[in-house]
């Protein structure tokens, strides 16, 4: 059985997409050595921890962005019937109502 001559990691997001990093065991004689395999493995490590901690950051920049959108949407929102209460309570003359009117009294005739 051949050996390995590098250490590799993919990495597979969400979205579907694919990174690798990869980074050769071996020393320049060709030997693969516990030092040059540790060499490695803390290399491709490093690598990843930059990748991943790069990819959280765009994320939270991502809903911080997205939040202060919904935020200021509702805002928005809510200033926006504020106007529309204050343009009902001008209207109410105007407004048909489904109820009957009150029955009037009638007078009684006493002798």
């Amino acid at each position: 059985m051949a050996a390995l001559t590098n250490v590799n990691i993919t990495i597979k997001f969400r979205d579907g997409t694919k990174e690798s990093i990869c980074h050769s065991a071996v020393s320049q004689t060709d030997v693969i050595s516990y030092s040059n395999l540790l060499k490695s493995l803390s290399i491709v490590q490093e690598q990843c921890n930059q990748l991943l901690t790069k990819t959280v950051e765009e994320e939270k920049h991502k809903l911080v962005n997205l939040n202060s959108s919904n935020d200021r949407l509702k805002q928005h929102k809510a200033s926006g019937e504020d106007d529309e209460d204050e343009h009902d309570d001008d209207d109410d003359d105007n407004e048909v109502v489904d109820k009957e009117p009150p029955e009037k009294k009638q007078k009684t005739l006493s002798s």
